[in-house]
């Protein structure tokens, strides 16, 4: 029970239930100046003494309020849940005639809790009659609420959203600087050299080509590393880049094979993701007992996700998994950024192939 109490605390915003309270109060305030006006000149009220005028203001005070704390509650949850706006337009419908009821409801309890009368016809007919009495007030009441509370949670998003874009600007800024850094070792870049060195002697037509894509891939890193999101398209050709500079590197020792679905190529994926990762199944799959790796690269749309998958056949890793994640520069820099952009709404597990030797990476993403 406390754990339930605990779940939809979370849809109760105190800020904006002091809001309301405001709200009403400053509509029970003209109301009671109205009928103060025109009960000293005599119009009307005069059948009724200022205790029982007061006392009825302060108890139809009281459950409105609980009424507009409910109603917060309920689009807190239709907004969280992410309802659709066809139910959400049929919702507000039937609550803004629920909200009549309700009222009536309530002022009735509470009037016959301190002994005064209220309403005492409750069948059928007599609440309809009650709801359409009033329903020229209830309902610019409602309506007028129910704008207020989209509007408090619409400026709570924005500022939010501002807010963890300005967080996500100064890690891009960051990781601008450091691009080269954390995105592409520089064992990689030097070891390239050293590849193209050895083939303007062998092969200087190769070397030539591997020039240009090394060129070609430096160019791309530093422009997409100002980017949060990219086409999926985008990211695999720069990982193409990478996987055939690494080719011409071992040569005939790594072999990769890739399994891409052909209708997700379009879908936003974080930019680059993908070059860190194969780099680090590359790097950390070699070993004196390892020298011909294969590697599996497998994209997929998995239900409403992007699912990634990297996978090796060389050296098991060995330790915890998830210090592994944040000990190594490129991966880090992955799941900070991830972190960031997700909040938590994503999956980046590494694990040793059971069946099989080898290292796998996996990684699900919501489909932006």
């Amino acid at each position: 029970m406390k754990n339930q109490a605990l779940k939809y605390s979370g849809y109760i915003d105190k800020k904006l239930v002091l809001l309301m309270i405001y709200f009403y109060t400053s509509f029970s305030l003209v109301s009671l100046l109205k009928v103060g006006y025109l009960k000293v000149n005599g119009m009307e009220y005069s059948n009724r003494t200022w205790s029982s005028i007061l006392k009825f203001h302060l108890l139809d005070f009281f459950v409105v309020i609980s009424v507009m704390t409910l109603l917060t509650i309920i689009i807190r949850y239709v907004i969280i849940k992410r309802v659709k706006f066809l139910y959400v337009i049929l919702l507000h419908i039937f609550l803004s005639f629920m909200m009549g009821l309700l009222i009536l409801i309530g002022l009735s309890l509470l009037h016959n809790l301190f002994g005064m009368d209220y309403y005492s016809d409750f069948s059928i007919q007599g609440i309809l009659t009650y709801i359409i009495r009033y329903i020229d007030v209830t309902f610019p009441i409602y309506f007028c609420l129910t704008g207020v509370i989209y509007i408090y949670y619409y400026l709570n998003e924005v500022k939010e959203a501002k807010l963890k874009e300005e967080i996500i600007k100064n890690q891009l800024n960051d990781s601008r600087i450091s691009a080269l850094q954390s995105q592409l070792q520089p064992h990689f870049f030097f070891n390239t050299l050293n590849t193209i060195s050895g083939l303007i002697e062998v092969n200087r037509k190769e070397a030539q080509n591997t020039i240009g894509d090394f060129g070609e891939l430096l160019r791309m890193i530093l422009d997409l590393s100002k980017k949060r999101f990219i086409l999926l398209e985008k990211e695999i050709e720069l990982m193409d880049r990478y996987i055939k500079i690494v080719t011409v590197r071992f040569s005939d020792h790594i072999e990769f094979r890739k399994e891409i679905d052909s209708d997700i190529n379009s879908l936003l994926v974080p930019s680059l993701l993908l070059q860190p990762i194969v780099e680090n199944c590359v790097k950390h799959g070699y070993s004196k007992n390892h020298l011909n790796l294969n590697i599996l690269i497998k994209i997929t749309r998995c239900s409403g996700k992007i699912k990634i998958i990297v996978e090796n056949n060389g050296k098991p890793m060995s330790g915890n998994f998830d210090k592994v994640l944040t000990k190594g520069m490129g991966l880090r820099n992955i799941k900070e950024r991830l972190d960031s952009l997700y909040a938590g709404n994503y999956q980046f597990e590494l694990s040793n192939r059971t069946a099989l030797k080898g290292v796998r990476y996996k990684l699900l993403l919501p489909i932006s």
